[in-house]
């Protein structure tokens, strides 16, 4: 049950950076979304299926034609099980994103963070909780056309609780605009958390300019 707990709790704190750092398309504007999805962690000879959802908001600090800051918040709740074990999470977070425009339609962005979770496995009646903290480094490219944008993107992140380990996770996010106050999203990502143990991520969003 231990290594259970350190394993989607290191799950968990990977997908918030997921949901809230890229679940957008959105680099440099200022918007609240919510989102929906599945997720299975892969462990040697079995795997926890699960679905949860979040929220997040992403505020413009600083920009400027050739440089740009923005700040995200958030918080996620995930729930996986498997043969009457189940597994609650909850994570919160903060985000610190730096992007340089490359052209009109082009934009790398650089991000750091802190992120915290609890992971609480329950089997039989009985239950075990455990927390901890990740550093999230990341770095992505949005592509943008129209009302359309496609944003693939890269994290690493540091463990800084004993027995977890570093992870690291690569996706893609595609966000369409409705209209100016109303958007969709769509990820999709692999998160390696070392030793044959995985997991993968699908989930859908809806996004509000404010």
């Amino acid at each position: 049950m231990k290594k259970l707990k350190l394993l989607t709790l290191g799950f968990v704190t990977s997908l918030l950076f997921v949901s809230l750092g890229h679940a957008q398309g959105l680099v440099g504007e200022r918007y609240a979304g919510v989102e929906a999805g599945y997720s299975r962690i892969s462990l040697p000879g079995t795997n926890l299926n699960g679905w949860g959802g979040g929220a997040g908001v992403n505020v413009p600090v600083f920009s400027d034609q050739t440089f740009g800051i923005d700040a995200g918040f958030g918080g996620d709740y995930l729930r996986t099980s498997k043969h009457g074990v189940k597994v609650d999470n909850y994570s919160f977070n903060g985000l610190v994103r730096g992007y340089v425009p490359a052209t009109e339609n082009v934009t790398p962005f650089a991000d750091i963070g802190l992120g915290w979770g609890r992971s609480r496995v329950s089997h039989m009646g009985s239950s075990e909780k455990d927390d901890g903290f990740i550093l999230p480094l990341g770095v992505g490219v949005e592509f943008k056309t129209g009302q359309f944008s496609l944003t693939p993107f890269y994290n690493y992140n540091i463990a800084l609780k004993s027995g977890m380990k570093d992870s690291w996770t690569i996706g893609g996010t595609a966000a369409y605009w409705l209209n100016l106050d109303l958007g969709l999203t769509l990820t999709v990502s692999h998160i390696d958390l070392g030793k044959d143990v995985d997991g993968f991520t699908a989930g859908a969003g809806v996004l509000f300019r404010f």
